[in-house]
Formats: C-alpha cells, structure tokens, sequence
C-alpha cells in the first residue's frame, strides 16, 4: 500500500505530517497540493467522511464567497470539487492516502490509530 502525503508549501500543517511520517518510518511520496487533479481531488471527496465540503481549509482566507456556499450545503459535491481543482488553496492540508483511506489535516491520534499496523522501513 503505497501512501502519498499532498502539501501546501509553507504550510505547518504539512510539514507536522511529513515529520511524522518520517520519523515514524512510513513509506510514502510527497506531492504538492497545487499538482492533485480534479479526478484526485474527487477521489478524496469520496473517501472523505463529509464529501468534498469535508477538503476544505476552514481558515483559507483566499475565497470566503466559496466556504460560505459550501459550508451552507448550497453547493453540490461536483461542483466544490471542480472549485477546488480551480483553486487547490482552499484544501486543508496535508492530505494523506493511499487512495482507499483519508486523512485531512494533521492529526496525530488519528495517524497513530491508521498506521498501527502498517509495516515500516527500517530508517
């Protein structure tokens, strides 16, 4: 199972998530945010527990016409996937999968629990 870990340049977020993964030996590839494709970017919205809303960085302050109108549910899954593809800013970072499971944003109890069996390489 092969992870990849999406980042925002400059981001602590990011760089909390790549350290732990390095330091806890986890293969993985890291890739800018700014490089995912719409069809990604869709994939993450399915896998994501809230859908597409649940990928955006809530203190993004790039586009607020666009968090209001998805947090008030008035955009559909679709369409804040392709806002996001337009605009990978308002993605909440970092984003780790290996295309079956999702993590959003830096969470260290929830990368513990999801990497508990994952074989690691000898660092």
């Amino acid at each position: 199972m092969t992870w990849t870990i999406f980042v925002k340049p400059d981001c602590v977020d990011s760089e909390k998530g790549n350290a732990w993964l390095k330091n806890h030996g986890i293969p993985f590839q890291k890739v800018n945010v700014f490089a995912a494709s719409k069809e990604q970017i869709s994939l993450w919205a399915k896998l994501s527990e809230n859908g597409a809303a649940g990928l955006i960085d809530q203190e993004q302050k790039t586009n607020p016409a666009y968090q209001t109108n998805i947090h008030n549910q008035s955009l559909s899954d679709q369409v804040i996937v392709a806002i996001l593809a337009d605009h990978p800013a308002l993605i909440k970072t970092p984003v780790i999968t290996n295309n079956e499971q999702i993590m959003i944003g830096y969470d260290s109890d929830k990368m513990k629990s999801t990497f508990r069996f994952v074989k690691v390489r000898t660092l």
